[in-house]
């Protein structure tokens, strides 16, 4: 009896069904908002888009989802953005476009898993080429990064503060920043960065 090969998809995986095999690394891929193949091992400038960072950022939630409310990565660039300084704006808002790509892996598993990192930098090096930002980006971008860290798990996470840190916005106006739409987020994120990429 003839046997007709198949190759179906298992989630972005295709395998074919005839020898069980899967397809080669460099050829996995995974279909984007705007329609984008981009493939997540061996990425390049043309499969990066920023409609698929601001859309997929707005509904990536932080903390894995472990939070009292809804908190996405791109708000988290958005905050961080306005707060640092001028000359390192566009680094920060776009220092998790990683994300839009590999999801937001947990810090205490990624640290474990040296292929993932290793994916992670070679897709973060594409994206900073295609937005014309440093890699690696300046040390003023991951200080923004941890206090806004900070920020976060005391505002929203309610864990105990250290007295004598001041944050940069009170409690009331990082709520305020955060009690917008998916929407509304991805609209920002998409709007500031068409001015950040002219100046």
């Amino acid at each position: 009896m003839l046997v007709k090969q198949l190759v179906v998809t298992y989630g972005n995986i295709k395998i074919n069904t005839k020898t069980n095999s899967m397809i080669r690394k460099k050829d996995a891929y995974i279909t984007t908002y705007s329609g984008l193949k981009f493939h997540i091992f061996n990425p390049t400038v043309d499969e990066v888009d920023i409609r698929d960072c601001a859309h997929s950022l707005s509904m990536t939630c932080r903390f894995n989802s472990h939070t009292p409310r809804f908190y996405s990565v791109g708000s988290h660039s958005l905050i961080g953005a306005k707060l640092i300084a001028n000359p390192f704006k566009k680094q920060f808002l776009t220092h998790d476009f990683s994300e839009t790509y590999t999801g937001d892996c947990v810090t205490p598993i990624k640290r474990r898993l040296k292929e993932f990192v290793k994916m992670e930098h070679k897709i973060e090096r594409v994206i900073n080429k295609k937005f014309h930002v440093p890699y690696p980006m300046a040390p003023e971008v991951k200080e923004m990064d941890n206090l806004m860290l900070r920020m976060e798990l005391v505002y929203l996470m309610n864990i105990k503060r250290n007295p004598d840190e001041k944050f940069p916005l009170t409690k009331r106006q990082f709520m305020k920043e955060i009690n917008k739409s998916h929407k509304q987020v991805e609209k920002e994120l998409l709007a500031m960065y068409k001015k950040l990429d002219v100046n």
